[in-house]
């Protein structure tokens, strides 16, 4: 058993279009998401990113839950263009329903250095 206190927290920061991960008070990671459609009803994550000292805990993970549960809870669908939240989705099968194959208006929106496929 760990005696090691769990400081970590993530806020969603709607202004900002992001899930932000956090060790205390210091940013340590984010998912970033454009809202897309008419209706706004389709959620585009395109970028998941955690400080390279903090790799190898399993935060990415729990960013990506965080972001994809507060997606589903809201009635959004998850345009999944980040190549980890996509990994995420096919491990993870309780999502299977909430999530549309990316398509090439969804990567026009996309800034340019995120619209790898």
């Amino acid at each position: 058993m760990s005696d090691e206190v769990d400081n970590f927290s993530i806020e969603h920061d709607r202004s900002g279009q992001q899930f932000l991960l956090r060790d205390g008070d210091k940013q340590i990671g984010e998912i970033n998401y454009l809202a897309f459609g008419e209706d706004g009803k389709e959620r585009i994550l395109y970028h998941t990113g955690v400080n390279k000292e903090y790799e190898g805990r399993g935060l990415a993970g729990r960013l990506a839950k965080a972001a994809l549960d507060d997606t589903v809870a809201e009635g959004l669908t998850v345009v999944p263009v980040c190549p980890y939240v996509r990994s995420y989705l096919k491990r993870h099968a309780e999502y299977a329903g909430h999530s549309t194959p990316v398509r090439p208006e969804h990567l026009d929106v996309v800034p340019e250095e995120y619209r790898e496929q």
